[in-house]
């Protein structure tokens, strides 16, 4: 159990890090759908080389097709909406809000998902020590995110908001533009949703590798899937690509590794899903997030804004894994 646990951890740690680096390759190639296709595209190759190589060809059962539910192939699809989502979530209600919103939705679906076995998921009921548990796994990514430093607007540099990712963007987080209480509250409400798809996808997932046999199957199918939803929509919207040159404009080596992380992730979200239900992965991926982000803000790490770990920020950390353990408690009984 340990070492799932870790497992899924070390997914939500890789999560920022995929983000930044699908973010700079869009900015590097002109428009972001250019740097999620990157990610998708190279996810799926190196895909396709691990199923031929670990399950040693792609063997798709075709006769248990038609008894399967038709969902089972969209989680794709689920995929690229949770991006696209974030990227259009964080203009509108702030960098911070674009964290808390999402992850409300991701924690509550992932315990209705496990408490009455939705998309075919083992049964595991939310007791009181498991509800308990995502409050304080909530307060404490609060807490973790907050940024209670203060700076004097005339000495804050402008923050590149193109430049970063909403997982671990806090201090950066500039005010959105001016809208009315009800607008901003749809936007919310729009975050918790896409947190409800991030859950789904994760779900469908884990059925999808119990159904085919192989958990990297699974990804492929996922990542493919997504590829190619990616393929229409850029024919349909179009964007302009710009591969900027000069001295002025810099190519990181690891803006292409985006794909490798992403591959990671997905495939251990399909292998743990059934393992260890999708609410406690949720729970453990999203601590494993948070602490990369403490720590990408404390280093600065690929150029984002040095923002030092503080007293909040240990208690909040501290909070999560509170809430990871009790959440934990009904496996280790």
């Amino acid at each position: 159990m340990i070492g799932l646990i870790i497992m899924g951890l070390l997914a939500g740690i890789v999560t920022p890090f995929e983000t930044a680096a699908n973010t700079k390759a869009g900015k590097r190639m002109g428009h972001s759908l250019w740097g999620t296709f990157l990610s998708f595209s190279v996810g799926t190759i190196v895909l396709v080389f691990l199923v031929l190589i670990v399950d040693h060809g792609i063997h798709i059962p075709f006769e248990e097709v038609p008894y399967q539910p038709w969902w089972i192939w969209t989680g794709g699809i689920f995929g690229i909406i949770y991006v696209f989502g974030n990227i259009i979530l964080m203009p509108k209600i702030g960098s911070m809000q674009t964290i808390i919103f999402p992850l409300l939705g991701q924690v509550t679906t992932g315990l209705i998902v496990d408490h009455f076995g939705l998309f075919r998921s083992n049964i595991t009921y939310a007791t009181p020590e498991r509800i308990i548990g995502v409050v304080l796994v909530f307060v404490g990514v609060v807490l973790a995110s907050a940024d209670i430093k203060k700076r004097n607007a005339a000495d804050a540099p402008a923050a590149d908001v193109s430049d970063v990712s909403p997982s671990y963007t806090i201090a950066a987080d500039t005010a959105p533009h001016k809208q009315n209480g009800f607008i901003t509250w749809l936007w919310r409400l729009f975050g918790i949703f896409i947190g409800c798809i991030s859950t789904t996808q994760i779900a469908i997932n884990g059925y999808l590798g119990d159904v085919l046999g192989s958990s990297f199957l699974s990804a492929l199918i996922s990542f493919a899937v997504g590829t190619i939803g990616l393929i229409i929509i850029i024919a349909i919207v179009r964007p302009r690509f710009i591969m900027k040159k000069g001295d002025k404009v810099k190519t990181p080596w690891w803006m292409w590794t985006g794909g490798f992380m992403g591959a990671y992730v997905v495939f251990s979200f399909a292998y743990l899903a059934p393992l260890i239900g999708t609410g406690v992965l949720v729970i453990v991926s999203q601590l494993g997030m948070t602490l990369a982000s403490v720590i990408i803000d404390h280093f600065g790490i690929w150029g984002s804004a040095v923002k030092r770990i503080n007293a909040l920020k240990v208690i909040g950390l501290i909070l999560m894994i509170a809430g990871a353990v009790l959440i934990n408690l009904v496996y280790m009984r």
